[in-house]
């Protein structure tokens, strides 16, 4: 059984508490004095005297309730963890959750996701479904990996549900998913879909600017593989490009998928690592001490050559990719003049998500992000 639940919250429990208070039948009836007081710890209480299973608490406790007692597939002492929208709606609801489910003896954790709201589409686009990709990829990764990981999509904005069904793809964690007029919970069947990690290895650099800048100005030519994976934006008037929510979950499906402490190369023997090798020739100022820079603090690399740096207009700064014809690991720099060289690095991966890994971690502690 799953010990972690992420479940993303709506505000159905709010909705049904509003029509509570407003009918006839309400009266002065203790729950909907207290929802009208806005005591959330006190409604929270009143709540723990009703079947979780009736609708008036909401999908979020519904739903809980069933992967948990009903169907057996999370664990009665499971962390839980909710994201939630970035609205009032959203922190009442994280009042009213954690308050509900700690007096139950859960380890609750509350989690805002930052532009996840319906007023400002771009907003919610461009920054509420990348951070909760981002979420939901870091609770993973504390939880110890995707088998400890189950994930209840059924609270929150519509578009996040189809966007669930893929993060549940890329980060290996089922879904499910409960519709109103369901009689249970479902779990949504894997997609067959799947990313081309290979990308990574050509692009690692532009994708993990766009991670840490948010958005960089538009490129003449964004290569057609990298559509699928960012989005143009205007700012100001000028056309910037940025990571949409599928690039996040891109990279982070990489990142669960083959974590960098387990799928680096080995540590090759100290009597194995030779310096990096320079011809004779004219070189970027600074070009040496960034090159011996890399070799030297990075212990699984054996060595490093500079190579032939023609065509000098598609040369880049501080940048790694695997190199199309032969997966060589190639870095790329330029000085402040926009001279530039690149050089070969040299280690002791012999799979292709060692390789990429690589990649990845180099532009990370390297790249000109």
């Amino acid at each position: 059984m799953k010990s972690t639940l992420i479940t993303t919250v709506g505000a159905s429990l709010l909705a049904n508490l509003t029509r509570l208070a407003s009918s006839d039948a309400a009266g002065d009836t203790p729950l909907a004095a207290a929802f009208l007081a806005e005591d959330w710890h006190r409604t929270a209480r009143l709540l723990q005297d009703i079947t979780p299973t009736e609708r008036i608490c909401g999908a979020e406790i519904n739903t809980i309730y069933e992967l948990i007692h009903r169907r057996h597939l999370v664990m009665e002492s499971a962390s839980l963890h909710f994201c939630l929208s970035d609205t009032k709606e959203g922190s009442q609801m994280q009042a009213l959750m954690h308050n509900y489910y700690e007096a139950q003896g859960h380890r609750v954790l509350c989690h805002t996701i930052e532009g996840l709201q319906a007023e400002n589409e771009e907003r919610f686009r461009r920054t509420g479904l990348r951070r909760l990709v981002q979420k939901v990829a870091e609770i993973t990764r504390n939880a110890g990996g995707s088998e400890w990981v189950a994930f209840n999509a059924t609270g929150g904005y519509k578009a996040q549900i189809a966007l669930s069904a893929i993060i549940g793809q890329a980060i290996g964690i089922p879904v499910y998913y409960k519709h109103e007029d369901f009689p249970g919970v479902i779990a949504l069947p894997p997609m067959p879909v799947a990313f081309d990690y290979e990308l990574l290895g050509r692009e690692a650099g532009t994708l993990l600017a766009l991670e840490t800048e948010d958005a960089i100005p538009f490129m003449d030519e964004v290569p057609e593989a990298l559509l699928p994976l960012v989005e143009e934006v205007e700012v100001d008037k000028q056309r910037y490009i940025g990571l949409s929510a599928m690039g996040q979950l891109y990279l982070e499906g990489f990142r669960l998928r083959y974590p960098l402490e387990k799928t680096l190369p080995a540590i090759p023997l100290e009597k194995e690592r030779r310096k990096p090798t320079f011809p004779d020739d004219h070189y970027p100022n600074g070009f040496h001490d960034y090159v011996e820079k890399v070799w030297r603090e990075t212990a699984w690399i054996v060595s490093c050559r500079s190579l032939p740096y023609d065509k000098q207009r598609g040369i880049r700064d501080r940048v790694f990719y695997l190199r199309p014809n032969d997966d060589e690991v190639v870095g790329e720099y330029r000085d402040r003049s926009g001279f530039g060289a690149r050089f070969a690095i040299a280690t002791l991966a012999k799979t292709k998500a060692q390789k990429l890994a690589v990649i990845e971690y180099l532009n990370r502690r390297y790249g000109q992000g």
